[in-house]
């Protein structure tokens, strides 16, 4: 997406044109159901998308990958009620269909090494046939607008803007795995479904320019303004 020798201007409209697509996209969850005893709850939900979390750095797969997984199981558990007994399978499921969609081909996990590297008690026989569900429930809507890249592009037009004031030896990419890993850890919190993904996005974008010591507040409007996304 960024073509760097038609210089930051091209570059930065390229990406305003995708972030608006993105944004038009995007969805917000429905808060306030009540759960069943015996089906997941918020708290089940948190404590499923840490150990998916962590099974994306014992794999070695992208973040984009976990960021996929979380929103496909979100989706779903907001579309169908799911008893507790079911989640480990359905979890497994969803980090395989994002593996699926984010990895390169030679680097997407086999059913069996998931099977075996989740502890998920389930068989790829079992992970095949939820794999179906999850798709017919959905829709086949796999690929929904996400935080993560809403966050990579607002990281983007940051930097390419000279909006970033990073300290010395610090380079974009490296803070862009900084904000990254913030992201995560929120995504791991069921409290943040009620806000939108950009709203996501901004606020740690927000959080992290205020930490850096630069005129945060003038930079997260100008972010908002190029893109209609208000708070």
């Amino acid at each position: 997406m960024v073509i760097v020798h038609m210089g930051g201007l091209l570059c930065s409209e390229l990406l305003e044109e995708r972030l608006m697509k993105l944004v038009a996209n995007e969805e917000q969850l429905p808060g306030g159901h009540e759960v069943p005893v015996g089906y997941v709850s918020p708290v089940i939900r948190d404590e499923m998308v840490q150990l998916l979390r962590d099974l994306t750095k014992k794999l070695d797969c992208y973040s984009e990958t976990f960021a996929r997984a979380v929103s496909i199981l979100d989706v779903f558990l907001w579309t169908v009620k799911v008893r507790v007994k079911f989640l480990n399978c359905l979890a497994v499921t969803c980090f395989f269909i994002a593996a699926k969609l984010e990895e390169d081909i030679e680097h997407v996990p086999s059913l069996d090494r998931l099977v075996d590297e989740s502890e998920c008690g389930c068989s790829s026989v079992d992970i095949q046939r939820m794999e179906l569900i999850v798709m017919q429930k959905l829709n086949f809507n796999l690929v929904r607008t996400a935080p993560l890249e809403l966050l990579q592009i607002f990281h983007t037009l940051a930097t390419i803007n000279r909006m970033l004031q990073l300290p010395p030896g610090l380079t974009a990419s490296q803070h862009l795995r900084r904000v990254t890993h913030r992201l995560e850890v929120i995504l791991c919190c069921s409290q943040f479904l009620q806000f939108k993904p950009s709203v996501l996005a901004l606020a740690v974008i927000g959080c992290e320019l205020r930490l850096l010591g630069s005129d945060w507040l003038a930079t997260l409007v100008t972010l908002q303004d190029k893109v209609q996304v208000y708070t």
